[in-house]
């Protein structure tokens, strides 16, 4: 049995976190187009192939409870802005991480991101009862 629920939705004000679907895919692939997103990450989601591979392997890694990804949501306008997910997740530990996390970067230095973090990690520490969550750039 999994550790997190699906499906997991968590809403703020200002986004919503719903988990990530095949139907999400092209969306995101346009996002992803976008170079300074990338700048600073361990891959070059500008590759539709690459960005495609990590997305599906995503998918297909929450059913074994590997991961669990999620597609950002801007509330106010009801439309995809980027992805997140929890990973290296041990329940038996009661501790996983939150990274993979990138946005359209109209959404850099707007609230969104910190209201995503303050949802995972809400959801973490108060539904999940994790005792170590940590924050991973990649």
């Amino acid at each position: 049995m999994n550790w997190i629920q699906h499906p997991a939705i968590l809403e703020g004000k200002k986004v919503k976190l719903i988990p990530l679907e095949n139907s999400h895919f092209k969306d995101l692939v346009v996002i992803g187009r976008q170079e300074q997103i990338w700048a600073h990450m361990s891959m070059n989601g500008t590759d539709e192939d690459r960005l495609m591979q990590h997305l599906k392997s995503a998918v297909l890694k929450r059913t074994i409870g590997e991961q669990y990804p999620f597609t950002i949501i801007d509330r106010l306008q009801n439309k995809i802005i980027g992805s997140t997910l929890f990973h290296n997740i041990f329940p038996e530990h009661r501790k996983l991480e939150i990274g993979w996390t990138w946005y359209d970067p109209a959404y850099w230095r707007t609230g969104y991101n910190r209201e995503c973090k303050l949802l995972l990690l809400t959801y973490c520490f108060e539904i999940l009862k994790t005792v170590r969550v940590q924050l991973q750039g990649v």
